[in-house]
């Protein structure tokens, strides 16, 4: 599965939803932010679902881009380089 911006995101949460992909590349992926689903509850970002991915990832990140957490590569959720 391939997305970029939004789709990158998506992406990097169905690598942890989806047993059937065999790998994923992200673009520019958001890996946290506010989304609320239809009840109003918080939905879970691509980074607080890392845990669960188990297949081959590719994700890469502008370094100039101005949107949090675009900018930074995560290495683990409590380490990121900026």
């Amino acid at each position: 599965m391939l997305g970029f911006c939004v789709g990158g995101s998506l992406a990097l949460a169905c690598a942890a939803l989806n047993k059937r992909l065999v790998g994923v590349a992200a673009l520019y992926g958001q890996l946290e932010y506010p989304l609320k689903n239809e009840k109003g509850d918080a939905m879970p970002s691509p980074l607080a679902l890392a845990p669960d991915i188990q297949i081959p990832v590719t994700a890469h990140f502008g370094t100039a881009d101005p949107v949090l957490g675009l900018s930074c590569t995560y290495v683990t959720p409590s380490r990121s380089v900026c």
